[in-house]
């Protein structure tokens, strides 16, 4: 899946659960979201990647939505200082491919929250 997918399963996200991150209804603006989502794809040796993705998200934090006949997983995954600056992360699954996308509200200090989401679901996958 290319970028610009991932960017709109992702805002799809934020806006319907905003609230769970401080963020509201909708984001301040596009450009923000962009600078503040990381992206990640991997690749499993197993098939059933679905499967083993939506249990590394439930092990990590909530999963919000999930949906196997498209493939996408949503879930909010606690990171940043003692895991208190939730992240809204989307997983886009094909297969054994995975392509992740995160998004957290970043305060003054930079925690880096969805940076460290994408890491938590990642290492639970492996």
């Amino acid at each position: 899946m290319n970028k610009d997918e991932m960017d709109r399963l992702l805002l799809d996200a934020v806006v319907d659960y905003g609230g769970r991150i401080g963020e509201g209804a909708t984001v301040s603006s596009k450009e923000k979201l962009k600078k503040q989502t990381v992206y990640q794809s991997i690749s499993l040796a197993d098939e059933d990647g679905f499967t083993r993705v939506r249990d590394a998200a439930i092990e990590c934090g909530n999963v919000l939505r999930e949906d196997k006949k498209s493939g996408v997983i949503e879930a909010e995954i606690g990171a940043g200082a003692a895991n208190m600056n939730p992240a809204i992360v989307v997983a886009q699954v094909s297969g054994n491919e995975i392509d992740i996308a995160a998004y957290a509200r970043e305060g003054l200090i930079k925690q880096h929250a969805a940076k460290k989401a994408v890491e938590k679901l990642t290492q639970a996958l492996t």
